[in-house]
């Protein structure tokens, strides 16, 4: 447990009696079944689920190490009078699921999460009650749809990719031609014909052309001619495919 990875950390408040437990462990079951574009099943964090036996005192170090973070709420979820998630019990003992949400906003969201981290809402909240939640959660619209978290995952995931191949192409060009982005990065051009990621596979492929491996030739013209005939927003891109037209194509 404490050396796995997890796509996407599920919080959620009270129990199954008395707080957002079932409506967690029903978008569990629904995330757990789907996979990632490269044929990986999704891996999420539910403390019951994950860890059924264990203490919950391992949650803040896994909530540290995951990029993703959901937290499932409805309108029976403790707020103070500014609407902001309650900090303690009546009893004065710190509640978890404060912990977890500031455990990820002090470590992964201030440090460049951006979009990381989002509220399910399992009955009839308001969206803005649960942007007050947490500072990390204004301005971004919480999920009522299933399908809206998997297309959010979907989209963090492939920005993860993309911030990943822009820097091994700007420092470290011999780990870029390894190629073990590759299958992530076909997942991602089939699913959504993303323009930085269709670069990033022209640049590899037409590298592998230039370095003897004609077989790289076909998936050059493939990408090529679904790029050429598509809305494209950087000058960059419209340059690799005039180089592309030059010395590959030959027209």
């Amino acid at each position: 447990m404490d050396d796995e990875q997890f796509d996407v950390f599920l919080a959620y408040y009270g129990n199954s009696q008395n707080g957002s437990e079932n409506a967690a462990r029903d978008l569990y079951n629904f995330l757990s079944s789907q996979k990632t574009v490269n044929g990986r099943m999704i891996r999420v964090y539910f403390h019951p689920e994950t860890k059924k036996y264990g203490q919950y005192g391992e949650t803040p170090r896994v909530v540290a190490r995951t990029p993703m973070f959901l937290l499932v709420a409805d309108k029976r979820i403790p707020r103070n009078e500014a609407g902001q998630l309650s900090k303690y019990r009546e009893n004065g003992t710190l509640r978890e699921v404060y912990e977890e949400v500031n455990t990820f906003h002090q470590s992964r969201y201030k440090a460049g999460g951006d979009d990381a981290a989002r509220v399910y809402i399992s009955d009839e909240m308001d969206c803005k009650e649960a942007e007050l939640l947490d500072s990390m959660f204004l301005g971004k619209t919480a999920f009522t749809d299933r399908l809206e978290v998997l297309n959010w995952i979907h989209t963090i995931k492939k920005q993860e990719l993309i911030r990943n191949l822009h820097k091994l192409a700007s420092t470290d060009k011999r780990e870029y031609m390894k190629g073990e982005w590759i299958a992530e990065a076909e997942g991602f051009w089939e699913r959504d014909h993303d323009e930085q990621i269709g670069r990033s596979l022209l640049v590899y492929y037409m590298k592998k052309v230039e370095d003897g491996d004609l077989s790289s030739k076909k998936r050059v013209q493939e990408i090529y001619e679904v790029m050429i005939s598509m809305p494209r927003t950087e000058k960059r891109t419209d340059g690799l495919l005039e180089y592309i037209r030059r010395v590959l194509l030959g027209n």
